[in-house]
């Protein structure tokens, strides 16, 4: 109960997160009592964001470059990504998501971060330096001392494939499969790794059209990509 409120009308005069939750009245009378429904108040601030996950990221040049945030979103919720004090997105709803394939040693690295807003205010999340490297410098060895990604066997395919990965220290490991939009159509491994992992990719279960699909090793700071041609 709330000590004071007998009034037909309540009122908060500066509303604070310990005032959000559900509110209802009872009217008491001589005949008895009748309780209202419920009214849920939430307090809406500036965007809290979450991401990117990764503060560095080393990209072999070509490869493919993928960061993502997240906040609790609503209609007015936009999203500009930059790189260094560059916009290089739009100021829009659809931008959680910044992908580019085919980057370059001179132009895409960098320090990049979103700018995400709202009607309460802005916020920005964390900065991802990216590297972008022209030799191998110790990733794709499959000596089981760098980070690897072998190519999909069979390629093409048109049921299931393998994909075998290595991560020489313990560590996090993701791998995702991605079409050449950059949306995410599968997460094939999300979690702590160690050494060679082999990864079954069964197309079908995710109901994929024929055509060239992108995946994604990221893991110890740093981001290998291939390609794969799924035909049915």
């Amino acid at each position: 109960d709330l000590v004071g409120a007998t009034d037909s009308v309540f009122k908060i005069a500066a509303v604070s997160g310990t005032d959000q939750g559900n509110y209802s009245v009872v009217i008491t009378g001589d005949c008895g009592s009748v309780s209202s429904s419920v009214a849920m108040l939430r307090m809406k601030t500036k965007p809290v964001v979450y991401g990117p996950t990764e503060s560095k990221l080393s990209i072999k040049a070509g490869g493919y470059l993928r960061l993502a945030v997240a906040t609790a979103s609503d209609p007015t919720t936009k999203y500009q990504w930059y790189r260094g004090s560059t916009a290089i997105t739009t100021d829009s709803i659809s931008n959680a998501i910044y992908s580019k394939f085919g980057v370059a040693v001179g132009t895409d690295a960098g320090q990049y971060y979103c700018r995400v807003s709202n009607d309460c205010g802005v916020s920005y999340s964390d900065t991802t330096e990216v590297t972008v490297t022209t030799e191998v410098s110790g990733l794709e060895s499959e000596d089981g001392s760098s980070l690897y990604l072998s190519s999909n066997e069979p390629n093409p395919f048109d049921g299931v494939t393998t994909i075998r990965f290595n991560v020489p220290q313990t560590g996090t490991a993701r791998l995702v499969v991605s079409d050449n939009f950059g949306r995410e159509v599968a997460v094939l491994y999300d979690g702590v790794a160690y050494g060679l992992v082999p990864v079954s990719f069964d197309g079908g279960i995710y109901n994929l059209s024929a055509g060239v699909y992108n995946y994604t090793l990221t893991a110890n700071g740093q981001s290998l990509t291939k390609r794969m041609l799924y035909v049915k």
